[in-house]
């Protein structure tokens, strides 16, 4: 965090806290806790999981010094298979995962963060808004790269604040697809602007093994520049801007190499 500091940045943790937990709940200890036998979602309604929750929360809030903290809560596809299917038959899919979601910034409430969580899994958020913004607007939406307009005019109508987050293409591949990054982050950032985000949170994915951020630079700059600049990023404008900067310095360096 300290060397982050010394160049303005502020590392803001992801922990999940609802999906993505199969690397825990594979595990006999956590099995319990899960909608289905050492799946990947945690269970509403199991006593352990909100102190779990909470004391996960509650120790990344000793370290990072961030008003921010990402729940995670996306791609919570068993919810409903298993332990809830009673419940969501009876409330509904989305009921049931707000609900928890609630449930989760009341438990994280006492680190005095503003939880930033994936906008990406629900369509109906209207009922998160009220109870959880509160006076400082504590819930924070992240539309992510496959929502684009519609996940985020979802969060806007909702009332809640967000931040869009296309993404370099990169998942499940070698070599990321620039083309279709450019694309996604230019129409999602202008979007985005349109309805009044605050903010970018461009992303990559290299928990898969295969892919090196290297790679990711064209992309990451793009979201860059894309993110200070008002209106529609030209995509065009950035690779010239790029060539002139980046080029011609790799050029002259391999000139001086030959000459020698």
């Amino acid at each position: 965090m300290a060397y982050a500091a010394q160049y303005h940045i502020t590392v803001i943790p992801e922990q999940e806290s609802f999906g993505h937990l199969h690397h825990l709940l594979k595990f006999e200890q956590f099995s319990t806790l899960g909608e289905t036998p050492h799946g990947s979602t945690l269970a509403p309604g199991e006593a352990a999981t909100l102190p779990l929750i909470g004391s996960w929360f509650s120790e990344l809030a000793k370290v990072f010094p961030a008003p921010y903290a990402h729940i995670g809560a996306d791609e919570t596809f068993e919810l409903g298979l298993g332990k809830t299917r009673e419940q969501v038959e009876k409330q509904g899919l989305d009921a049931v995962y707000i609900d928890f979601l609630k449930q989760i910034h009341s438990t994280l409430a006492p680190n005095h963060k503003r939880l930033l969580f994936w906008a990406t899994s629900r369509s109906n958020l209207r009922n998160l808004s009220a109870p959880c913004q509160g006076h400082d607007r504590r819930t924070l939406g992240v539309p992510g790269p496959c929502g684009l307009q519609a996940h985020h005019r979802t969060v806007y109508q909702a009332g809640l604040e967000t931040w869009v987050a296309p993404g370099v293409s990169n998942w499940s591949r070698l070599y990321p697809d620039n083309n279709e990054a450019l694309a996604n982050i230019r129409v999602f950032v202008r979007d985005g602007q349109a309805l009044d985000a605050t903010g970018v949170l461009n992303t990559v994915w290299n928990d898969d093994g295969e892919g090196i951020f290297d790679q990711n630079w064209f992309g990451v700059l793009f979201g860059a520049a894309a993110g200070w600049q008002a209106g529609e990023s030209s995509e065009e404008a950035f690779r010239r801007r790029l060539a002139r900067r980046f080029i011609p310095i790799r050029q002259a360096k391999s000139t001086r190499r030959s000459a020698s």
